[in-house]
């Protein structure tokens, strides 16, 4: 993941949007779901979520970012994505 929180919480304050799609047909989402620093991950789940971030939008392989986070085997991902996934 080239982003960090404190870089995430710059661009949703200039107002970024958090549902674009970016590489892969995927999200900022998808992207941090499979990041392998699972803290910067975790808290930059939790900003996209709070801004609105869709954690039902679907990747270019038919995956949410909980599918993506589950493939994984993030654990503490998925349990964060869980219960906001649809």
């Amino acid at each position: 993941m080239a982003c960090s929180p404190e870089s995430v919480a710059l661009l949703l304050k200039a107002g970024a949007d958090p549902n674009s799609i970016i590489k892969g047909n995927a999200t900022a989402l998808h992207v941090a779901a499979v990041s392998s620093n699972q803290p910067a991950a975790a808290k930059i789940i939790s900003m996209l979520l709070e801004a609105g971030a869709d954690p039902n939008v679907k990747d270019g392989e038919g995956h949410t970012p909980l599918v993506n986070a589950a493939l994984s085997e993030h654990q503490e991902l998925t349990k964060l994505l869980l219960p906001k996934t649809e």
